[in-house]
């Protein structure tokens, strides 16, 4: 039997972002992700309680490159994309689902394409990568997400449009990509 998500976890409620938090949280995840100081990555974790850095993703076309966080809270993410707790990990047999907002780390959505490429690297450092294989606009009320996979898979949520004249609106685009290796 299959393991459902339902699209609705995601609101797209404006909330007021920390400006400054904001723009200090992924500089300096990313430095210490970089330097390979897992240490410098977990003080993140004590500055901004719950932002546990969980693996960077990393869309070559549009030059995206930004650390996922764990969970999916509004002030999760506020200071990066989430990654859905209950969905596998990048690699494992399943679905790995990564939720952002809209206004901030997913406007890269708007401009990725079918066969584009994504590279997820975990905190051991182990990179997969993984192929664009659909883009939709679904309606969060009627739509679910399916969780257990028979492969590795990988699906970026949004809400929809992405300069929505109503910011209550129930679309969500959600791209799904396979993994490769």
């Amino acid at each position: 039997m299959s393991c459902l998500l339902a699209l609705g976890f995601f609101t797209p409620a404006e909330i007021q972002h920390p400006v400054a938090e904001i723009a200090i949280a992924q500089p300096l995840m990313q430095q210490a992700w970089e330097q390979g100081n897992h240490r410098g990555v977990l003080e993140v974790e004590r500055r901004w309680r719950g932002a546990f850095p969980a693996f960077r993703l990393i869309a070559t076309k549009s030059d995206f490159d930004v650390i996922v966080l764990s969970g999916n809270s509004s002030r999760t993410l506020a200071l990066g994309p989430g990654h859905l707790p209950s969905s596998a990990a990048p690699g494992e047999t399943g679905n790995t689902v990564i939720t952002g907002r809209r206004d901030t780390f997913a406007r890269f959505l708007s401009s990725v394409d079918v066969d584009d490429s994504l590279v997820v690297e975990t905190l051991s450092g182990k990179q997969h990568l993984y192929r664009i294989v659909g883009i939709d606009v679904v309606d969060a009320r009627r739509s679910s997400i399916v969780l257990d996979t028979p492969q590795s898979m990988l699906s970026l949520v949004t809400a929809y449009p992405f300069d929505p004249a109503d910011p209550a609106d129930a679309l969500r685009l959600v791209v799904t990509a396979r993994m490769l290796f």
